[in-house]
């Protein structure tokens, strides 16, 4: 079965990302997920060309704080994942059959990671006759799964198992992962600033401000 949820082997290079998170407002991760949305729209070829089409997928409505979302990526909004699993799973399957077939995605990266919804929209992404890629990205450590009751942990290694790459935060992620895929790569994520322009000050005392 894993076999057939892999995608297609192509020739081309991968021109339609699809991020997905549940909103990108007031916190870390959602903070991560429109940076990179935003670094990838910008990102050009040796002709000057963008090198990427990407589209930002949520499930909740726009909020009034918002994190910048460059106007180069594309919006689209999923059913509510809260409500869309098991019997109610079939609109946002639809939704996300949609959405890929209009903006013709290559590659779905899910920051999602431990959501319930995950491995029902890694279900629904390979559904599509085009079988996308389907990426997850790790957004704490990976051992955080088996500190949920019940078998979370045993789970989410087969959800790693079944996709078609991981990236995580840390090297030691990154071994642990590769024990279930062998696609995984350590990326740091992107800040907000240049901390090369931050000024330094002399410490005068032994004072820790935490």
């Amino acid at each position: 079965g894993i076999d057939f949820l892999k995608s297609k082997k192509r020739t081309q290079k991968r021109q339609t990302i699809a991020a997905y998170y549940r909103c990108v407002e007031n916190g870390g991760a959602q903070r991560v997920v429109a940076m990179l949305c935003n670094l990838w729209a910008e990102m050009q070829d040796e002709n000057g060309n963008p090198l990427y089409k990407v589209v930002l997928i949520v499930d909740e409505k726009k909020g009034e704080m918002e994190y910048y979302v460059s106007p180069k990526v594309i919006r689209e909004f999923l059913p509510d994942r809260t409500t869309a699993i098991k019997e109610k799973f079939i609109e946002r399957y639809a939704a996300w059959q949609d959405i890929i077939s209009r903006n013709k995605i290559d590659i779905v990266i899910s920051s999602m990671w431990i959501d319930p919804c995950t491995f029902w929209d890694l279900l629904a992404v390979k559904g599509h006759p085009e079988k996308p890629s389907f990426c997850i990205h790790v957004h704490s450590f990976s051992l955080l799964p088996y500190s949920f009751n019940g078998l979370q942990g045993e789970r989410q290694n087969k959800i790693y198992e079944i996709c078609d790459g991981i990236v995580t935060l840390s090297d030691i992620d990154k071994t642990y992962i590769s024990a279930f895929n062998e696609t995984v790569f350590n990326i740091l994520n992107p800040i907000h600033f240049n901390p090369h322009e931050i000024v330094r000050h002399k410490a005068t005392a032994n004072k820790i401000l935490w």
